[in-house]
């Protein structure tokens, strides 16, 4: 195994364009929810109900996709921790790599030494692959819990557009039976 491990941070650096996307997405979804507040706020006195619904509604979502946001920025967070643990490793191989250097100049006068540093050296590989594989299952775990939160929350607002949808059409056939019971007394 290599030092620095690059196949491991390219996935790192693969993760972060989808969050990118995603917290673009979501913008574009709490803009669309305060464009569909606006469009009921220029409803008649009848529609107050729906339109308070949707202010309800898009206030909840925004403060869901903060959290969402959060727990993003709580995932980045993980990942610089992550990096540190690199740069940190890295630091632990130079260091050994200069223990090697010394080795190489003594090396008649501690054969027997050598050998031992070259067990440990095992075993601290070995605890550090034991720990990072352990630490990336605890990612890939969170972060299919973030996707399974994310699932949810977008479930959540079509059940709510549908709602919302559903309530502009009961206020359309109360404006529709309101102008017909004017019509019907202008007549």
């Amino acid at each position: 195994m290599t030092p620095d491990k690059p196949e491991r941070r390219t996935g790192l650096d693969q993760i972060e364009p989808v969050l990118a996307d995603v917290a673009q997405k979501t913008d574009r979804l709490i803009e669309s929810n305060g464009q569909i507040l606006v469009i009921a706020t220029r409803a008649d006195a009848n529609a107050e109900i729906a339109a308070r619904g949707v202010a309800d509604l898009t206030i909840e979502m925004r403060q869901r996709f903060e959290n969402v946001d959060l727990r993003f920025t709580q995932v980045n967070e993980r990942f610089d921790q992550v990096d540190h643990r690199f740069v940190r490793v890295g630091e632990r191989f130079d260091q050994v790599d200069h223990r090697f250097v010394l080795v190489d100049e003594r090396f008649d006068q501690v054969d027997q030494r050598f050998v031992r540093v070259d067990e440990r050296f095992d075993q601290q590989q070995a605890q550090m692959d034991q720990r990072f594989d352990q630490q990336q299952v605890q990612i890939d775990h969170r972060f299919e819990q973030q996707q399974n939160q994310i699932d949810e929350l977008r479930t959540e607002m079509r059940e709510g557009f549908v709602q919302v949808n559903q309530k502009f059409e009961q206020v359309s056939q109360t404006q529709q039976q309101i102008l017909t019971l004017l019509l019907d007394r202008l007549k």
